[in-house]
């Protein structure tokens, strides 16, 4: 079955996806049962580089990782900061190990035939290539690197390194295992090496966990006959490629590794043409021929000609290339190159072009530049010259003058009466001085940051670099001030900007909290709709404006007021109701004396000879709500310990105990009841020398809640019935006849039986008189 002959159906190989594997290679559950090895079934690439099913699956990949890891990890090398835990992985991962692996490690070692390609660098010629073995050099494990007298030039000494090479999943290239070298130690070196250096293909010299310096890079010494022979093979040194069942387990040390020995011939190039630079691509466009004059805004692809094959296949000249900026003065500036990005196509055999493309950053200065280049490491070095001319989108971010408030990408504002220093003659525009501060000193990248006097912030994008700023006033017949500010880039170029003064669009509040406003065509610029309580001794509704505070004077301000879309009625700053007076604000006071309806508060701004919109008002000044006594005296005189009892009841006049109510001089404590909808109060009163046969709380109609009426209850006999009635409702505008007719009452008697009652024990019940207290609102109403 090892016989690559056999075919499968499809026409390949059979060796394409299984291959031999020695017992001691393979998983631990499967040796007892293969004592002389087995077949491994493998992908066809993982026959060529020694990755079996499944172990050409990185399960590495299925771990899952923190929502907050950064975007831009190294998915083929992640750490585990980056990785949640998780013990269906783990249990995944002992399935994949214990029951489905074939083997345990890879034994491959040879280097891949196909497409193969090996790199190797001398500090004197450069890199060399090796694109794909030649004739019986695979069989014999042989390198030969062909190299044209032009790179050799005069040197003789060489001491390579090799960069790379493709090799079988987890190889390591390394120096050639010693002559009294065990296999224990030379294996704990290579471990040690892979350890240290995870994903590196060849060996470095690297420092061991004592800080020793190991070195298991590969000897590649030359020293060429001063009269060398064209053509001849000289032996360079040699290499050994360890695989991983080598590098892991010394068991395998030496048996799994196979070693190379590397050549060099040099070819006669003496009279040969040398390769140069022969066309262009500007942009992405087709090649041309004419290397002068040269404007691109993105990238240039240099097309190199190698008549004579001098290079070999493979060849990129990155390493040769370097980019300076030619400043005004024609100094050189190297590009470093985290700004520029070459992208090379390596030479193809039997092929005399190749390219390589040249990408520059945004970052990068708009001028000339100088290419240096060279395309082997003994050749003089060739000089391009070209012009970047990226066309930039001139943007400014960020735009704000002394006392803006935004920017919205157009222009910004400034605080009403705010006075810039520009000065407009003839209508000309004003030239504005200002400060370029160098905050870089490299030529090639943006270097300025500006320091402009009426600016409180400036942002702006790269190489808004700036030559002149000129104001201009456009300011229309709106009576607000507004002005184009004009920048003139270095580059020509012309960007402007506006900046108007704030219109008298204030922000509301509301006893210092701040309402909401909206626009209004017949209401400008803005207005707020807010309420008043009736019950408020003073509600303030303040206005700031974006101003100057020299601007806050209450001779500029107007204010009138319509009552229910009435006249307009002046405002002053002592008239009673309304009134309004300034500090850092405009203030309008609604007082308690103010009656309820619909008040449009119009404001205006008296500026030189213009009145200018400032703000409405469209207040509701709402019907009282309250139907709670705020006071009450039963004589003229009351002594400090005499006053009422007051408690809270239930509708059958049963004292409510949650609730410890007063009477005081200042009034009546509900004790929060009031907050919370309470209905019946009891007050018990004393008085002497006084009839109360036709009596009456005095001045109980001074102390109702604002807009609220009293009324009495009574009953009257229809149909031998007593039925409960109630007088008419009366307030302090009521005439004195009507407050009596309606209040007064026999306090000697029941109200009910029209007699004084008594209890089971023969005392006097005391009479009490019901009083119900109704809200203007609810009389509005006519609850």
């Amino acid at each position: 079955m090892r016989n690559e002959d056999t075919k499968l159906t499809t026409g390949e190989s059979i060796t394409s996806f299984i291959y031999y594997t020695i017992k001691d290679l393979l998983a631990e559950r499967l040796k007892a049962s293969h004592e002389n090895g087995m077949y491994v079934l493998s992908t066809t690439a993982g026959s060529t580089f020694g990755s079996v099913l499944p172990r050409n699956v990185n399960l590495n990949n299925l771990q899952k990782i923190f929502d907050q890891a950064p975007n831009n990890l190294n998915y083929d090398q992640l750490l585990d900061i980056y990785l949640i835990a998780d013990d269906r992985y783990e249990d995944l991962l002992e399935v994949y190990v214990k029951d489905l692996y074939q083997t345990q490690l890879n034994e491959k070692s040879d280097l891949l035939e196909d497409d193969q390609l090996v790199t190797m660098k001398d500090s004197l010629i450069g890199t060399l290539y090796y694109d794909g073995f030649a004739e019986n050099e695979y069989e014999n494990k042989t390198l030969t690197f062909i190299v044209n007298s032009k790179l050799i030039g005069t040197n003789r000494e060489f001491d390579f390194s090799i960069l790379e090479a493709l090799l079988p999943s987890n190889a390591l290239i390394a120096r050639v295992q010693g002559a009294n070298e065990n296999n224990s130690d030379l294996q704990l070196l290579l471990k040690s090496f892979i350890d240290h250096n995870p994903g590196l293909k060849v060996a470095i010299p690297f420092e061991d966990n004592n800080g020793t310096l190991i070195d298991l890079s590969p000897d590649l010494n030359l020293t060429l006959p001063s009269n060398y022979t064209y053509n001849q093979a000289y032996k360079i040194g040699e290499f050994t490629s360890y695989s991983e069942s080598a590098v892991k387990d010394n068991t395998f040390t030496s048996l799994f590794a196979t070693t190379y020995q590397v050549y060099l011939k040099v070819e006669n190039g003496t009279t040969q043409a040398e390769p140069v630079l022969s066309q262009i691509s500007i942009d992405g466009a087709d090649f041309q021929n004419n290397l002068t004059n040269i404007f691109f805004s993105d990238s240039l692809n240099l097309g190199f000609l190698d008549s004579s094959n001098i290079l070999a296949p493979g060849y990129i000249i990155d390493e040769y290339i370097k980019i300076y900026y030619v400043d005004s003065n024609d100094v050189l500036h190297e590009i470093e190159k985290q700004y520029y990005q070459i992208s090379s196509q390596p030479k193809k055999s039997g092929e005399t072009t190749f390219t390589s493309l040249i990408e520059f950053s945004e970052l990068l200065r708009n001028g000339k530049y100088q290419i240096n280049y060279k395309l082997y490491q003994n050749q003089s070095e060739q000089t391009l010259t070209v012009n970047y001319n990226l066309t930039r989108n001139h943007q400014i971010f960020d735009f704000r003058p002394n006392t803006s408030t935004y920017f919205d990408g157009i222009g910004a504002d400034f605080a009403f009466g705010y006075e810039f220093d520009f000065e407009f003659i003839d209508n000309q525009p004003y030239e504005v001085a200002f400060v370029t501060n160098t905050y870089s000193q490299t030529p090639y990248l943006a270097r300025y940051l500006y320091d402009i006097p009426f600016l409180d912030n400036f942002a702006v994008s790269s190489f808004f670099e700036i030559a002149k700023i000129e104001i201009l006033d456009i300011t229309g017949n709106e009576h607000y001030k507004e002005y184009q500010v004009r920048f003139t880039l270095a580059d020509g170029a012309i960007v402007t900007t506006l900046m108007k003064e704030k219109e008298l669009a204030p922000n509301y509040y509301k006893n210092n909290i701040r309402i909401a406003a909206r626009e209004d065509e017949d209401l400008l610029p803005t207005v707020a709709e807010n309420f008043v309580t009736r019950e408020a001794d003073r509600t303030t509704f303040g206005l700031v404006y974006n101003m100057d505070s020299s601007y806050y004077d209450v001779d500029n301000f107007i204010v009138t007021y319509k009552y229910e879309n009435g006249q307009s009625i002046a405002v002053t700053t002592d008239s009673i109701g309304m009134s309004y007076n300034v500090s850092n604000r405009l203030n309008i006071v609604f007082d308690v004396s103010l009656e309820p309806g619909n008040y449009l508060v119009e404001i205006k701004y008296k500026r030189d000879d213009n009145i200018l919109d400032a703000g409405n008002l469209l207040i509701e000044k709402r019907l009282g709500t309250s139907a709670y006594l705020k006071n009450i005296k039963f004589s003229e005189f009351v002594p400090g310990i005499e006053y009422p009892f007051v408690a809270a009841v239930d509708v059958n006049n049963v004292i409510n105990s949650n609730y410890n109510l007063g009477i005081y001089s200042l009034g009546i404590d509900y004790n929060n009841s009031d907050t919370q909808n309470h209905k019946y109060y009891r007050i018990n009163g004393e008085v002497s020398g006084t009839p109360l046969d036709f009596y009456m709380p005095i001045q109980l109609v001074e102390y109702l809640p604002i807009g609220a009426k009293i009324q009495r209850k009574y009953y009257e006999e229809e149909n031998g019935i007593r039925v409960a009635k109630w007088s008419n409702l009366v307030d302090q505008y009521s005439t004195e006849a009507e407050i009596n007719a309606s209040l007064s009452a026999n306090y000697t008697i029941d109200q009910f039986s029209g007699s004084l009652e008594f209890d089971s024990e023969g005392n006097a019940i005391l009479p009490y008189i019901e009083y119900r207290i109704v809200s203007e609102s609810d009389i509005a109403s006519n609850n």
